[in-house]
């Protein structure tokens, strides 16, 4: 398995951090980042359940716009009033 990586160690859209900031303050979880190249998509997120320690952020890798906005548009597109925590 890839190693983790940091939210500082890369550089995502300041409206990207935002989004994960919320999710992390929304949870009490943190969102580990694992760039897996091998991934067919640019991009995955697995929401933490009840079990579980952390948020997976998958990122193909690169510093692509493209894959900036699509990390962002999928944190944003589940409101985080409705998770559990």
């Amino acid at each position: 398995m890839p190693e983790p990586t940091g939210r500082d160690s890369r550089e995502f859209l300041s409206s990207t951090n935002q989004a994960l900031s919320e999710l992390e303050e929304a949870t009490g979880k943190p969102v580990l980042i694992v760039e897996t190249p091998e991934l067919n998509v640019l991009a995955t997120i697995r929401r933490a359940g009840a079990e579980d320690s952390s948020h997976v952020l998958r990122i193909k890798g690169g510093e692509s716009r493209v894959l900036l906005y699509l990390i962002r548009s999928m944190l944003t597109s589940y409101p985080t009033q409705d998770l559990p925590t």
